[in-house]
C-alpha cells in the first residue's frame, strides 16, 4: 500500500509540473505575440502622439492632429519651405504655430531655385518645384536635419539625392495626403536618408 501511495503521488506531481509548464509556455507565447502585433498608433516624438494613415514605397506616412511641430533633433537645422502657389496656406499656418521654432533655425524657400535665409512674411508663393536642388545644397552647407513644408511634388530637375543628402534626417511636413503618383519616385529617393513624413491637414 505504502509503494501504491507513493507512486500515485508521483503521478499527481508529475500531472501538476506538466501543468505548470504548459501555463508557464502559455504566458510566455502570449507575451511573444503581443511584442510582434502592430498598434495603429505609435508615438515617434514625446509629444503628441502620431497616427499611422498610410505606407509609400515601404515609407509609413503619419498624421498629426496640430499644426503645432513638437520635435527638435541635435545638430545644425534647416526648415525648407517649398513656395509653389498651393502651399500658402499651409506654411503661414505652420509658422503662426510654431513663431519660436521658425526664430531658432535657418529658413530657406524654393521653387526652381533656392532662396536662403528668409522671411516667412516676405514670401511669394508661386513656382514650379525643384525639391532636390534645395536638399541637395542643404546638405552640402552642412545641415544634419532638414525640415521639409512641402507635398512632394517635384516638377523640376533631376529627382536625385546627393551623397551628403543621403546622410540627413529629413522630416516633411505636408498638407495633405500625398498622391501617389506624383510622389512615389520622390520618396523612392529620399528614403536613401534618415526619412519621415507627417501630414497635417
Amino acid at each position: 500500500m505504502k509503494f501504491s501511495r507513493e507512486k500515485n503521488n508521483n503521478t499527481l506531481l508529475n500531472a501538476l509540473v506538466l501543468m505548470v509548464s504548459f501555463l508557464l509556455f502559455g504566458v510566455i507565447f502570449m507575451l511573444f505575440m503581443m511584442s510582434n502585433v502592430e498598434v495603429e498608433y505609435v508615438e515617434i516624438a514625446q509629444d503628441p502622439i502620431y497616427k499611422f494613415v498610410d505606407e509609400i514605397v515601404d515609407v509609413d506616412v503619419y498624421h498629426q492632429e496640430t499644426p503645432i511641430i513638437p520635435v527638435t533633433q541635435e545638430g545644425k537645422e534647416l526648415i525648407l519651405i517649398d513656395k509653389s502657389g498651393s502651399m500658402e496656406e499651409f506654411v503661414t499656418d505652420l509658422y503662426r504655430n510654431n513663431i519660436e521654432f521658425f526664430k531658432e533655425n535657418d529658413v530657406w524657400a524654393f521653387d526652381t531655385e533656392v532662396y536662403k535665409n528668409i522671411s516667412i512674411d516676405n514670401v511669394e508663393f508661386s513656382g514650379d518645384t525643384n525639391l532636390f536642388q534645395a536638399v541637395n545644397q542643404a546638405a552640402d552647407e552642412g545641415y544634419e536635419t532638414v525640415w521639409i513644408c512641402s507635398d512632394l511634388e517635384h516638377n523640376t530637375g533631376e529627382i536625385k539625392l546627393s551623397d551628403l543628402g543621403c546622410q540627413m534626417q529629413i522630416i516633411v511636413y505636408s498638407p495633405k495626403i500625398l498622391n501617389r503618383e506624383k510622389t512615389d519616385s520622390v520618396v523612392t529617393e529620399l528614403q536613401q536618408a534618415n526619412l519621415k513624413i507627417i501630414t497635417i491637414n
